[in-house]
């Protein structure tokens, strides 16, 4: 197009050409990162034993994956993959890159995330089905805490503006 003067006879239609090619090549790169992120998906689903969740779901993202100690279970060691509607806890399994389901917390009961607890601590306040509960989580450094928490409240954030764009499409549905 820079070689081409706007009062060419062929200008507008190149640049509609230029404008679907660039619509095309979006349209593949999203693809390609859902494919990437299915795949992950699965290898993480496939290393761990156990499950009572399932990983690989269509509307899943996996976010990050990491050692937090979790306070209600005595402060020991977890391995936890952080994905955009669900935190799953594992403990290491027996061979290298495997992990042992422990428990999961679906992120639309999250309530409320605290980011004050000494020692690089957190608390996520969440709804089960009796009542509410805390779980502390604790990350090896201030920089990793504050890092998980950007990424579960951004999560939480992502969350809630899909649960309001669905009221939207409902409400906007209804006869």
């Amino acid at each position: 197009m820079k070689n081409t003067s706007s009062d060419h006879p062929d200008y507008a239609d190149l640049s509609q050409a230029r404008i679907k090619i660039e619509q095309v090549t979006e349209a593949l790169d999203i693809k390609k990162q859902q494919a990437e992120n299915m795949g992950r998906l699965m290898n993480i689903s496939d290393n761990i034993s156990k499950k009572k969740v399932t990983i690989a779901e269509p509307h899943r993202r996996f976010l990050r994956e990491g050692n937090l100690i979790v306070e209600r279970d005595s402060k020991k060691q977890h391995y936890v993959f952080l994905f955009n509607d669900l935190l799953v806890l594992t403990t290491s399994g027996k061979k290298p890159n495997t992990y042992v389901f422990v428990d999961h917390l679906d992120l639309r009961l999250v309530t409320k995330v605290d980011d004050s607890l000494p020692d690089n601590g957190f608390i996520l306040l969440h709804e089960t089905k009796t009542k509410m509960r805390l779980r502390g989580f604790y990350a090896a450094s201030e920089e990793e805490r504050v890092s998980w928490v950007i990424d579960v409240k951004s999560a939480l954030h992502d969350l809630e503006a899909t649960a309001s764009r669905d009221v939207d499409i409902h409400v906007s549905n209804a006869p």
